[in-house]
């Protein structure tokens, strides 16, 4: 997996209108029963990027129009922060009543539109926007770091994903304006969703995947991003923003079973909470919660297949999340963090020979040579909107369409992502 920036000129005239207009929904003064208001209300857009790619029908929450409930937003919260001040803090807190949210699944588009009654200020602020999750209780004029460093989402076990069972996933976005007036609209938030999601393909002719199990994951998370003390958000982290405590859930007894079904593939049903990536910190009796052996990872168990058909005993296979990269003296495996916002697809091309008898002792060997081989693909959902893929190679851009003239002075830059050999 590779990112690179391709650069294209065009002359171009741009229009940036930032309007505030109104919105109705419930704003709290002191935070705790807000009093309904209909004045100043504020209309706000906000974008659920995904990556377009060939849809596939299944029972998850990722389908087709209506049934792709991975992008759907159904409660959000604003909370309105002093910019003109550091560390930026609280001002006020709106919760958007449910009838006020539009989003139209069905038309493909990931936009959600909805108004709520904001206070007038002729001051810079930072408008951040909560979705799908309950806050905390929360005071006036609190640092926005503390504000941030409350909202911890749990889950303890399965993420629901069924298209008829599902947990709306909790995302995080916000904007600075100058300031606050009437007949003003915010639109272009970016969402982040808290979760990364895995996939699995089955690349191979000789086994069947009959289970995936789910290890040594989190059960803690932050619903922002990473931010700084002054609570800028930052716009590219390279680690995962966890809490101090992430509630790390260990051992084979406590892995999530995810039935597969000798499917050849497996998708949007796998999602977990950020996880620090692996590291070798000597021997096995150097390792601790965030080494190789605790590291998030999965267990897949199958069959081997002869002439068409799955025989002999179920094996277990542990599959650690890491990819290769290149150094000055040839190719190495790194480890890899689980990201928010971010897909993982786990491509299986390999099996030569049997795994262990019981996930117990599949989870135990970070230390052996596996007979599955794996290629993990991953990128960043908000950065990757447009991707091919035949199959073997991939190739994924930022901007599908840019159009060059004649008499170019301005630039543009897109982002390529690709995989180009397995």
């Amino acid at each position: 997996m590779r990112y690179t920036v391709s650069i294209f000129k065009k002359h171009l005239l741009m229009y940036t209108l930032m309007t505030v207009v109104c919105l109705s929904g419930c704003v709290q003064e002191d935070f705790a029963t807000p009093p309904k208001k209909t004045e100043n209300s504020v209309e706000f857009s906000l974008s659920v990027f995904d990556v377009r790619m060939p849809s596939v029908a299944s029972r998850s929450m990722v389908g087709v129009g209506e049934a792709n409930k991975e992008d759907e937003v159904q409660s959000v919260d604003i909370l309105v922060f002093d910019a003109s001040v550091e560390p930026a803090v609280l001002l006020e807190w709106v919760e958007v009543e449910s009838q006020n949210i539009n989003q139209n699944l069905a038309g493909g588009s990931s936009k959600v539109d909805f108004s709520a009654p904001l206070t007038l200020f002729s001051k810079k602020v930072c408008i951040a926007v909560v979705a799908n999750s309950s806050l905390p209780s929360l005071t006036k004029g609190t640092p926005k770091n503390d504000v941030l460093n409350s909202l911890i989402f749990q889950n303890s076990g399965k993420w629901l994903a069924d298209a008829d069972n599902y947990t709306a996933i909790p995302m995080y976005g916000e904007i600075e304006v100058a300031k606050i007036e009437p007949s003003v609209s915010i639109a272009n938030i970016e969402m982040k969703r808290m979760l990364a999601r895995i996939d699995i393909q089955n690349s191979t002719s000789n086994f069947k995947i009959e289970d995936v199990y789910l290890a040594n994951y989190n059960t803690n998370g932050y619903v922002s991003p990473e931010w700084d003390s002054n609570g800028k958000i930052n716009l590219t982290p390279i680690a995962p923003n966890m809490p101090s405590d992430p509630g790390k859930t260990l051992g084979a007894e406590n892995a999530i079973r995810y039935q597969v079904n000798g499917g050849a593939s497996y998708i949007g049903e796998i999602y977990a909470l950020e996880a620090s990536a692996a590291i070798d910190v000597g021997g096995v009796g150097e390792d601790g919660n965030a080494s190789r052996k605790n590291a998030t990872c999965l267990i897949v168990m199958g069959k081997m297949i002869e002439n068409g058909v799955a025989v002999g005993d179920s094996y277990y296979y542990r599959v650690d999340f890491t990819q290769k990269v290149t150094i000055e003296e040839g190719t190495e495996v790194e480890y890899m963090p689980l990201m928010r916002n971010y897909k993982y697809v786990v491509d299986i091309n390999e099996v030569s020979g049997p795994g262990f008898t019981d996930k117990v002792d599949a989870l135990a060997s970070y230390t052996v040579m596996s007979n599955m081989k794996t290629r993990v693909i991953s990128y960043n959902r908000n950065k990757i909107k447009d991707v091919v893929y035949n199959g073997q190679y991939m190739l994924g851009v930022s901007v599908t369409d840019v159009q060059i003239s004649q008499f170019q002075i301005s630039e543009y830059a897109v982002d390529v992502f690709n995989v180009s050999s397995i």
